[in-house]
């Protein structure tokens, strides 16, 4: 079943009053259940610069009485988070000195 959420903006920037590293310390981990498998979604900063929650498993799932081996990755991003990794990770530039022409 696939669930469709309007957008009232759907061209508008998202802005979140979180950052990655409060994120990870605070958002706690998702279980869903799977057919008959749980699976256990948990918080995590994604290498694109954005965070949410990852879960992978693997299960069987029947389809007309055979057995069938599925694996599972599911990915959860919150909806604006790239934005704030700039904000997160600032640190103050250190100026190098200028090299003398040779």
């Amino acid at each position: 079943m696939l669930l469709k959420m309007p957008n009232p903006r759907p061209n508008a920037k998202r802005t979140l009053d979180m950052t990655e590293s409060e994120f990870l310390e605070h958002a706690e981990e998702i279980k869903i259940t799977f057919g008959n498998k749980e699976i256990v979604f948990k918080p995590q900063a994604f290498k694109t610069g954005s965070f949410g929650w990852n879960a992978t498993n693997q299960c069987k799932v029947t389809v007309n009485g055979k057995e069938l081996p599925v694996q599972l990755t599911f990915n959860a991003t919150v909806r604006g988070s790239k934005q704030t990794k700039a904000a997160d990770t600032k640190e103050p530039t250190k100026k190098q000195p200028a090299r003398a022409a040779a």
